[in-house]
């Protein structure tokens, strides 16, 4: 091989290699539109971020007094309070791994996305997910997530870590995981108080729309009054 041909050869390899990570610097600086969408106004953060804060109070306190239970939350609600409230709170070290920032959660038909921005000394990225959310019949206390999509900007993922992530809060919470494939896709089947016999708090609906997810069930007689 002539110097001259092993010079363009170099060359051109060079040009395949900067267009590669170039390419792939692209795709994953890529943000999704909801993403950005999803960020609350500074004047109205705190509002909503109280608002999250008094609907959860609610819902704690129906199941406290026993009987049907029915809270209401918007994103907005939810995304001011996880950009706000879980700081102020001191909660964020406990809720977020570590690289991971800034988590956005937008509510559509029988589906949760959820976004988050990644950092480490190589990346900076928005990871999304989208999540399908059902009550499957048959069986109390059951909750099904199934994993649609798992992305990093524009490309596509491993979604073990995810499923790792899944499973550790849900055995923090004390919830039994148990793990399916539907339709090629992961699905985590959650049941709660499944060390009891008789469930104290039954869920009898789950329901997402665009901005707003909503919970209802049922909750055992409320606990005798302390003297």
């Amino acid at each position: 091989m002539s110097r001259r041909s092993f010079l363009v050869g170099a060359g051109v390899f060079a040009v395949l290699i900067v267009g590669f990570f170039g390419g792939l610097w692209l795709l994953l600086g890529y943000e999704p539109r909801q993403y950005t969408r999803l960020l609350n106004p500074i004047d109205q953060q705190s509002l909503r971020s109280q608002e999250f804060i008094k609907t959860s109070s609610s819902l704690y306190s129906q199941t406290e007094e026993g009987g049907p239970f029915s809270a209401t939350f918007t994103e907005d609600q939810v995304n001011a309070y996880l950009a706000e409230g879980v700081h102020k709170a001191g909660l964020a070290d406990k809720l977020f791994p570590e690289g991971i920032s800034e988590p956005r959660v937008a509510f559509e038909a029988e589906r949760i996305r959820v976004s988050f921005r990644y950092r480490s000394a190589l990346i900076n990225t928005v990871v999304s997910a989208s999540l399908k959310v059902w009550l499957p019949g048959g069986e109390p206390n059951l909750l099904a997530i199934q994993l649609e999509s798992f992305r990093a900007g524009l490309i596509p993922i491993s979604a073990q870590w995810l499923l790792e992530q899944i499973s550790e809060v849900a055995r923090m919470k004390d919830v039994e995981v148990n793990w399916y494939r539907y339709e090629g896709r992961p699905v985590a089947v959650l049941r709660f108080q499944a060390d009891k016999a008789k469930p104290t708090i039954k869920l009898t609906g789950v329901f997402l729309d665009d901005t707003t997810f909503t919970i209802q069930g049922e909750s055992a007689e409320p606990r005798p009054a302390s003297k």
